[in-house]
């Protein structure tokens, strides 16, 4: 019985022992396969670091490659996606993507770069010319499932060579214009300005006249009318019909008693200077210019020279000695009364008003031929100034604080004179037209002046400076100019010719050039071996203009104005090449050609050259 416990027991204990066993087996096997797996993760997991790091070392490779073609030319750096090739150990852009080992894709993508307004680099705003933003981007495929990207973005900035800009007023103007300009333009910088063409100014070719039986004396016109005095003795005013221009029609021509001189237009009423000793001054009614009404005569003790009218006076010239600047009180026209007179002790020509208490007054005297009355009470007249302008005055016209004054003298007749303080008037200025002025007129920016002269009887000049006349171009219009008056677009002419009494011009033409330069002052660079890399420019250019950069260098400043000018450079920023065979490179200059339709100007705000002393 005991053996047979024994041998149950030893039966018991060997099926343990081999279920013991078994799952000892099975337990090391799932060890092992752990660990395999567990190897065969981590290997995979150091290839695909592996992959990646190499994919960080061609981005970055990428970079580098773009920071060395920034340092041989930054202009290389165009905007758009590029690949990379190496040729002869030099770096250069190939169409995007690029391939490497057959299992990468690399794009280098260049893009600008804005500031906003406090500099600070931002998604829109002002465009930095010399940035870069550089995003170079590796793709591969893990497992030829797994799309991966990874990229690396740098800044790159134009750092090489210095640079010479020319932005400012003072800057532009150390060069040279020819039918070019500098204007003002917004700053910053301070003193900023633009490059344009300039303005051209000059007669228009419209051209009309009316044959009157005798030379026109002076004129004004009102509406659609023209009112002309002339030299005929009985019909001394002609009233033209000028609502076309093109086409004027004499209406009517009056007896106002002699030869017109001088005329002004009151209302509906013509205060006419007459060429009579006894009936000096005319009063006519035009409320009807075609059936006009003389209303009265009066006799001034000479001849009628200019008339003015401020409100209800009447103040007028008289060609006598003493007592020859007169005052009517013309409330009632068709009955005026004497109100006093000034004695300038020679005859009053012409009277320019203010619009204030001060009456201009040209007389015939040599020594002090302009005075200044105080009309503020015209029963006592009284003198505030008088100035020598070194002749007897024959026209005036007075625009804000200047007073325009024509003399009794061919080689100095135009004289500017500031009268912002009507005690102590000043001759600024001199304007010599080449003949006597006869009368003036302004319109917009412009004087007209009517000349004693044949072949050229009137001249036109800018004020837009009023204090600093510019004469824009002389007209000939078939004779001597007498009186003048302008609308906003004709100009009408009283002429001293007997079958073109009158004569109506268009106002200045004023149309931007067609085309002009520019050229720079010379720079000098310090450097004998001055290498230069590019010029670029901001400019606002019309549909129908251009702009054309041209550069010139030598071994001296005076050598530059015989050195060959290289390029023709549309498109900024532009690589300069420069002349192989040039005495040197220490100076520079640039020359800019502009073009246009003869209305819109291109508009160049800064230009700058960079270079590597």
């Amino acid at each position: 019985m005991e053996r047979l416990i024994t041998k149950n027991r030893w039966q018991k204990i060997k099926a343990f022992s081999l279920i013991e066993t078994m799952l000892a087996l099975f337990i090391f096997s799932i060890f092992s396969i752990g660990i395999v797996v567990l190897s065969f993760d981590v290997l995979q997991r150091d290839t695909k670091n592996e992959v990646r790091n190499d994919a960080l070392l061609y981005a970055q490779e990428g970079l580098e490659a773009t920071r060395n073609m920034r340092d041989r030319n930054f202009l290389s750096l165009v905007t758009g996606d590029y690949g990379l090739t190496l040729t002869s150990d030099t770096w250069s852009f190939v169409a995007a993507p690029e391939t490497i080992d057959a299992y990468y894709a690399r794009t280098i993508t260049v893009a600008d770069v804005y500031r906003d307004v406090n500099g600070a680099i931002a998604e829109s705003g002002t465009l930095d010319p010399n940035i870069k933003k550089i995003t170079s981007t590796v793709t591969w495929n893990w497992k030829e499932v797994q799309a991966q990207t990874l990229s690396l973005v740098t800044y790159l900035s134009n750092w090489t060579g210095d640079e010479w800009m020319q932005t400012t007023c003072d800057e532009f103007d150390g060069g040279t214009y020819t039918q070019t300009e500098s204007e003002a333009a917004a700053s910053p910088p301070a003193d900023n300005c633009s490059l344009e063409l300039e303005l051209v100014e000059g007669q228009s070719s419209f051209f009309e006249s009316v044959d009157v039986g005798d030379h026109g004396t002076d004129v004004v016109v009102d509406g659609n009318y023209a009112y002309l005095t002339t030299g005929k003795s009985n019909e001394g005013l002609v009233i033209i019909d000028i609502s076309d221009p093109s086409d004027p029609e004499e209406v009517e021509d009056f007896d106002i008693g002699g030869k017109g001189r001088y005329l002004v237009k009151s209302g509906d009423i013509l205060y006419i200077g007459v060429e009579s000793s006894s009936k000096g001054l005319a009063i006519v009614d035009v409320s009807d210019p075609d059936d006009p009404e003389l209303i009265e005569q009066m006799n001034l003790g000479g001849y009628g020279n200019q008339p003015v009218v401020s409100g209800t006076t009447l103040f007028m010239g008289v060609e006598k000695t003493s007592n020859s600047f007169v005052a009517y009180d013309v409330s009632d026209p068709s009955n005026p009364s004497s109100l006093g007179s000034y004695n300038t002790g020679s005859a009053t020509k012409v009277i320019e008003l203010n619009g204030g208490s001060n009456a201009f007054v040209g007389i015939s005297n040599s020594t002090s031929g302009l005075r200044i009355l105080n009309i503020s009470n015209p029963a006592s007249i009284t003198q505030t100034a008088s100035l020598n302008v070194g002749e007897k005055v024959l026209a005036l016209d007075y625009l804000s604080s200047v007073l325009y004054t024509g003399i009794d003298n061919a080689d100095a007749s135009l004289k500017v004179v500031n009268v912002s303080n009507p005690v102590s008037p000043s001759v600024v200025g001199t304007v010599d037209v080449n003949a006597k002025i006869q009368d003036l007129a302004v319109e917009s920016n412009y004087l007209y002046a009517t000349l004693d002269d044949t072949n050229f009887g009137l001249v036109v000049l800018n004020i837009v400076s009023p204090l600093n006349p510019q004469i824009s171009f002389f007209a000939d219009i078939d004779g001597k100019g007498t009186g003048i008056d302008t609308t906003t677009g004709n100009v009408f002419i009283a002429l001293n010719v007997n079958n073109q009494g009158l004569v109506l011009v268009e106002t200045v033409n004023v149309e931007v050039a067609d085309s002009g330069t520019f050229v720079s002052d010379p720079l000098d660079t310090g450097s004998a071996d001055a290498r230069f890399n590019f010029i670029e420019w901001v400019a606002t250019v019309p549909p129908t203009g251009s702009v054309s950069f041209e550069i010139r260098t030598a071994d001296t400043e005076a050598n530059l104005a015989s050195a060959t000018w290289m390029g023709a450079h549309t498109v900024s920023p532009s690589l300069i090449t420069t002349d192989p065979v040039a005495s040197g490179t220490r100076f520079v200059q640039f020359q800019v050609t502009l073009t246009s339709d003869g209305v819109s100007t291109p508009s160049i705000d800064s230009v700058s050259i960079n270079f590597n002393p």
